[in-house]
């Protein structure tokens, strides 16, 4: 198809038939990729576009493998915060499915559905969500949205989270109330801080108090700590991480605790936490200032967990086998696990999961966005 027929096309119909065919995200990209197709894919024939579409895909559920927890997330805010989950707070799901590796069919969902006149408090919460996952672009898109439907529709409680996320672009955030909320097991007020433009890599308080030259905390490695006597802990470390903390990051000071030696040291209670930080990339090879790894750290329950964790990790790994071709491994695997330790049993299990994961992906080709709604 050349241009000038593609022009036509999105021309006809306002660029709802592109939209439907391609979801709101890559319309919108294919719009900022020439200055000739963007008057009919402008903002207000986006959004006009995106709220007429259904989903015809099928209906998937959040991974278990991502970082999020969407049942513990809306428990944690319905009595702090609930103008932040309007709706039931159910389209949550769609930054699961960002959180682990849908992110185009998680952009795409929560657009159609914050795009309808009457989710004005829904685009309002979710662009407050995508602040604090660090997704600017997505958090002034829906922004938009929730200024363009009605206003009277929005909730006077979200107002203030919007004033908030706006003044964080314009201000540095307060680091001590940040680490305060993470201690306190405050869902809300962390992910509020996020919005309000709360580094997730900031330094915290002395881990060792009374010691003014020692190690620090992190966010991730505060949230890991609290773990092992807060349940919230590893739904603030999910959030953190969604935000792009660094899983391995070392305290500053001269010990380097990581957030999994942090939470291995907690032993079982922080079982959630860690699995969490194993699922995203954690090297349990990582050695203390002392010698220690997090495997020592932690009692034998914790050291189990972190076992466990590792070896399902390698199964599920096929990109462990390197490229096609290359028979090296990746870089990714080598950082991760242990290498050259395979022995004939383990090769043969990865080998299984290689081809599982080829069968995997080339069921998966082919998947559809949306339609357009029937009128």
């Amino acid at each position: 198809m050349g241009a000038g027929a593609l022009y036509g096309f999105i021309e006809a119909d306002a660029g709802q038939r592109v939209v439907a065919f391609c979801g709101p995200s890559g319309a919108m990209r294919l719009a900022m990729s020439s200055s000739a197709l963007l008057p009919s894919l402008c903002f207000e024939n986006l959004r006009v576009a995106a709220a007429k579409l259904v989903w015809t895909g099928p209906r998937r559920e959040p991974s278990s493998s991502g970082l999020l927890d969407v049942e513990a997330m809306r428990e944690a805010v319905t009595t702090a915060a609930p103008q932040l989950l309007p709706a039931d707070g159910t389209w949550l799901r769609y930054f699961c499915w960002m959180s682990s590796g849908h992110s185009v069919e998680g952009v795409d969902r929560l657009v159609s559905e914050a795009a309808r006149p009457e989710s004005a408090d829904l685009a309002a919460a979710a662009s407050v969500w995508a602040a604090a996952f660090g997704k600017q672009a997505l958090a002034d898109f829906l922004e938009r949205l929730s200024a363009s439907c009605e206003t009277s529709r929005m909730s006077a409680a979200l107002r203030p989270a919007l004033r908030l996320r706006r003044e964080g672009r314009e201000r540095h955030a307060d680091e001590d109330e940040f680490f305060s909320h993470i201690f306190d097991g405050h869902v809300a007020g962390v992910i509020l801080d996020l919005a309000g433009g709360a580094d997730v890599e900031a330094t915290g308080p002395a881990i060792h108090q009374g010691d003014v030259g020692c190690c620090r905390w992190t966010p991730l490695a505060a949230a890991a700590e609290i773990s092992g006597r807060r349940k919230q802990g590893a739904v603030i470390a999910g959030l953190l991480l969604a935000a792009r903390a660094r899983v391995d990051r070392k305290c500053p000071g001269p010990c380097g605790w990581t957030p999994l030696m942090r939470a291995a040291s907690c032993g079982a209670s922080a079982a959630a936490t860690l699995q969490l930080l194993m699922r995203a990339g954690a090297d349990v090879r990582i050695r203390h200032e002392n010698g220690s790894t997090a495997l020592e750290m932690g009692d034998k329950a914790a050291a189990r967990i972190l076992r466990e964790a590792r070896d399902s990790r390698m199964l599920a790994a096929p990109a462990s086998a390197g490229p096609k071709g290359t028979g090296r491994p990746t870089a990714e695997s080598q950082g991760s696990f242990s290498r050259g330790r395979a022995g004939p049993r383990n090769a043969l299990a990865l080998a299984h999961a290689g081809r599982a994961g080829h069968g995997a992906k080339a069921k998966s080709a082919g998947r559809g966005y949306f339609q357009k709604a029937q009128t």
